[in-house]
């Protein structure tokens, strides 16, 4: 993959990331957690694509596992922050079907919403610097 190419499928995963932020952001203020928790994984998702674009010089793979996608690009990951992408990923799929939205509302406090949007941004700013 020629460098300008390179660069701009960076920048897109990047700016879904920032996007996707600003949309759980705006659900987790309005306590809709669960939504939140799933444009959570999805901003963690892109930045982790960023790096893997960066890291392996070819497209991300077409996946929603987190802990794969870190897998793949390299990152020595430590055991808090692949605890955090296990622990999010339930937020990925089981938001899309009725039955498993509600097994997951009924168990998404504002407090663990809070806890795991905290640890998105910790993770997130530790993927940024390696991406600079």
């Amino acid at each position: 993959m020629d460098k300008e190419k390179l660069i701009q499928l960076i920048e897109y995963w990047m700016q879904g990331s920032e996007d996707e932020w600003e949309y759980m952001d705006v659900l987790y203020h309005a306590g809709k957690y669960v939504p939140a928790l799933f444009f959570l994984h999805l901003s963690i998702e892109k930045i982790l694509k960023a790096y893997y674009v960066k890291e392996i010089q070819d497209y991300a793979p077409l996946t929603h596992h987190l802990v794969f996608i870190a897998k793949k690009s390299n990152i020595d990951l430590s055991e808090e922050y692949e605890s955090f992408l296990t622990d999010l990923f339930p937020y990925n799929l089981a938001t899309r079907y009725p039955e498993d939205r509600n097994n997951l509302k009924e168990n998404c406090s504002k407090s663990l919403a809070t806890a795991l949007i905290n640890k998105g941004k910790d993770f997130k700013e530790w993927l940024l610097a390696k991406l600079k």
